[in-house]
C-alpha cells in the first residue's frame, strides 16, 4: 500500500485517461515510468525515500494499470505524447525522468524531442537492442509470444495465480500477487504490438539518441539474471549519448533498482539538477 502522502488521481490526455499518483510538492519532479505490461506499483518500494527530496509522480502508461485502453495504438509515439501531455499540462516544469524498459524508451523519445522538458534521464535496464535488432531476432520475442498466449489461456486471476506459483516456486507471494494485477489489467493489443514490432514504427535510436542533451544514467542490470542490456548495447550508449554514467546492478536483473542504489541515483539527480 503507498504512503498515504501520495494522492491517486487521472489525467486526460488527447487520446487517453492515464492513471497516476503524485507525492508531497517538493521542489524537483521526478516522473517514474513503468515496463511493459506491468503499472506505477513496482516503484513502491522506493517511493519513500524519493519523496523526501522530490515531488513524485509516477503514472499508468494507456493500455496498462488503471489507465483506459487504446486498441492498436501502442507505439511508442502513442505513449510519449501522453507523457509530454502530462507534464507539459498536469506538471507544468521540466521533469527528472526515470524509467524502466519501455518506460526508458519513452524517456528516451521524449529528451530527444522535448528537450526542454527533461533536466536529466536515468534508464533502468532498458532494451537498447532496438538500435540494430528486431524484437523478433531476440529471445525476448519467444517470450512475448508466451506471456500473450498465458494471459489469453488464464484470464481468471486465480488461476493465474496458482499458475505462477506452480512454475515459479521462487516467486515471492507478493511478486505474484502484482504480476497477476499487472496481467489482469494490460491490453492485450499492447503486447501483440511489440510482437509484431509496430510499437517501435518510425523509431530510429540511432538517429534520436544524438538528439539527448540532459545528462544520462545508465542502470545495467546483471547479464546472468535476466538483463536487457547486451555488451553492444551499452558500446552503443556510451558512444552515442552525449553525457552518460553507468550504475551496475549487481543483484538484479532486469528490474527496479534496488534500494541499496537509491543513494548513488540521487547523487547523479542532485549533482546535475541540484538539491
Amino acid at each position: 500500500m503507498v504512503d498515504k502522502s501520495f494522492q491517486a488521481r487521472c489525467f486526460h490526455s488527447s487520446e487517453a485517461i492515464l492513471s497516476y499518483i503524485e507525492g508531497p510538492p517538493n521542489d524537483l519532479p521526478l516522473l517514474l515510468l513503468h515496463g511493459l505490461a506491468s503499472r506505477w506499483q513496482p516503484f513502491q518500494s522506493i517511493l519513500p525515500a524519493l519523496t523526501e527530496k522530490y515531488h513524485v509522480f509516477a503514472l499508468d502508461f494507456r493500455g496498462h494499470g488503471q489507465s483506459s485502453h487504446t486498441p492498436s495504438e501502442y507505439r511508442l509515439e502513442d505513449y510519449t505524447r501522453d507523457v509530454f501531455q502530462f507534464i507539459a499540462h498536469q506538471v507544468q516544469k521540466p521533469v527528472v525522468v526515470y524509467g524502466h524498459s519501455l518506460g526508458a524508451l519513452v524517456g528516451i523519445n521524449l529528451a530527444a524531442q522535448q528537450p526542454k522538458w527533461v533536466r536529466a534521464l536515468i534508464l533502468g535496464d532498458p532494451p537498447l537492442y532496438h538500435h540494430d535488432t528486431l524484437t523478433q531476432n531476440t529471445f525476448w520475442h519467444a517470450a512475448f509470444i508466451e506471456l500473450l498466449k498465458f494471459k489469453n489461456a488464464h484470464p481468471d486471476p486465480d488461476e493465474m495465480g496458482a499458475w505462477l506459483a506452480q512454475n515459479y516456486p521462487n516467486m515471492s507471494p507478493e511478486q505474484r500477487a502484482e504480476r497477476v494485477h499487472s496481467l489482469e489489467m494490460v491490453d492485450p493489443d499492447v503486447v501483440q504490438a511489440v510482437i509484431s514490432n509496430t510499437q517501435m514504427e518510425g523509431i530510429s535510436l540511432s538517429i534520436l539518441v544524438p538528439h539527448i542533451i540532459c545528462p544520462v544514467l545508465l542502470l545495467r542490470g546483471n547479464p546472468n539474471l535476466g538483463s536487457a542490456l547486451r555488451e553492444q548495447d551499452v558500446d552503443f550508449a556510451l558512444k552515442h549519448f552525449s553525457s552518460i554514467d553507468v550504475l551496475e546492478m549487481g543483484t538484479i536483473g532486469h528490474g527496479i533498482i534496488p534500494a541499496s542504489l537509491l543513494p548513488q541515483m540521487m547523487e547523479f539527480i542532485d549533482s546535475f539538477v541540484g538539491n
